[in-house]
């Protein structure tokens, strides 16, 4: 599954000359059906808009549709890996997931972490327009220790790249996952 840390970076690219820059992402809403892009048949084409890089090149659905995972999680207060509703039955290897500093509370954005888009996009922590473009923005913590990210496809105007939420690790019909090669 996606890093945290790599989601980051695709927002930041999506935010560079290289993608939209400024330019919001279009929000993916189709809650139907769920389809990568919008839609079925020329989605990709369609809906670049809801890519980012504003062409068919760029990475859909990190705004809205679904609510993605990544491997970002808090520690406890042992600094240990939170197992949660994880499906682990030991840690993983720190390799494939961003270690969070343990925290009790879900608005100490100090233990956000540079690169991530967590910390360095906040305007107005812990509310529904917290991040840029007034994407939500709720940090993982210890009752709660893993990252969703992009929102969901009724969010609206909260939903988007730099959309970040808490998330228990249990399973849910409304959360999805990206696979990565590394």
């Amino acid at each position: 599954m996606i890093k945290n840390m790599e989601w980051g970076a695709v927002a930041y690219l999506k935010q560079s000359q290289y993608g939209l820059e400024d330019v919001d992402i279009a929000i993916n809403n189709n809650g139907t059906t769920y389809y990568t892009g919008g839609g079925a048949s020329n989605a990709y084409k369609d809906n670049i808009t809801q890519s980012t890089t504003g062409n068919i090149y760029g990475v859909y659905d990190m705004s809205g549709n679904d609510w993605e995972r990544v491997m970002g999680n808090v520690v406890n207060s042992s600094g240990e890996f939170s197992l949660g509703y994880s499906g682990f039955t030991d840690a993983p290897d720190v390799k494939y997931y961003d270690k969070y500093t343990y925290g009790s509370l879900n608005t100490t954005y100090i233990r956000g972490k540079l690169g991530d888009a967590t910390k360095e996009t906040l305007t107005n922590f812990g509310s529904t327009t917290g991040g840029w473009h007034s994407d939500y923005a709720s940090l993982a913590y210890s009752t709660y220790p893993w990252f969703i990210r992009g929102g969901y496809y009724d969010n609206g105007s909260a939903a988007g790249v730099f959309n970040f939420h808490y998330y228990g690790g249990n399973a849910y019909g409304n959360y999805s996952s990206r696979a990565v090669l590394s």
